[in-house]
């Protein structure tokens, strides 16, 4: 069933609104402060995790680019893939190429990609299981998959969201971030944890949380890399 024209409105305006809101605030959120350093020791963690050879390598969810700075290995094609489109003055590096997709339905064929990046991409989604459905579908299923969550809406990044980044948000005339924040964080953390576990089952999945990397307690931490390979 289609739904009421008044359902389909609001979500078609939802939707419109979390394309405008990222397009105007989301660079600048990460560009400087506390907010810049977190996300850049986000991306290292990630690439920390992974040193080998990757053949293909898909990233859901790119945005603008920003991880593909930190990928230290070698590689010969590189999708970056995000829902919206890279901004025009984004230059790429060389084997670099944007292509749009639906993380929910992504236009690749099977077992394609021997190395697939998902930073901070399942906690917006509408249906994150079946994203990670369509990961492993693509997945050669002998590389790897990296893919990071925040531990929203756990206490040390709840807190630090208070102390440290909510004036930023006013400066932009969002008067309630923390609404805002939640309205476009639709998962929670422990679902995602789940779902991750659930899908890859058959599969290693290491956790590496930041900053008490030893402890994976996620009111303790700020966000947690999932690292997932081959059980042999």
């Amino acid at each position: 069933m289609g739904g009421s024209p008044k359902v389909n409105l609001q979500h078609k305006m939802r939707v419109m609104d979390c394309k405008n809101f990222y397009e105007k605030n989301y660079a600048y959120f990460q560009s400087s402060g506390l907010q810049a350093n977190y996300i850049r020791l986000s991306h290292q963690l990630m690439e920390k995790t992974n040193h080998y050879y990757a053949k293909n390598i898909l990233e859901i969810g790119g945005g603008a680019g920003e991880h593909v700075k930190f990928v230290k290995s070698v590689f010969e094609t590189y999708i970056l893939s995000d829902i919206r489109s890279i901004p025009k003055e984004v230059l790429l590096p060389e084997k670099v190429k944007f292509e749009a997709a639906d993380a929910h339905k992504l236009p690749f064929a099977n077992t394609h990609f021997d190395r697939i990046i998902s930073t901070c991409v399942l906690h917006h989604l509408d249906n994150p299981r079946q994203a990670l459905f369509e990961i492993l579908r693509v997945w050669d299923k002998t590389g790897v998959v990296t893919i990071l969550v925040p531990t929203d809406p756990h206490f040390l990044y709840v807190l630090s969201k208070k102390l440290f980044v909510n004036r930023k948000w006013r400066s932009r005339g969002i008067l309630n971030p923390l609404d805002k924040h939640w309205d476009e964080h639709k998962n929670h953390f422990l679902a995602i944890d789940y779902k991750i576990k659930e899908v890859f089952s058959e599969y290693k999945v290491k956790k590496i949380a930041w900053p008490l990397h030893f402890v994976t307690i996620p009111g303790l931490n700020l966000f947690v890399v999932y690292q997932i390979t081959p059980k042999n």
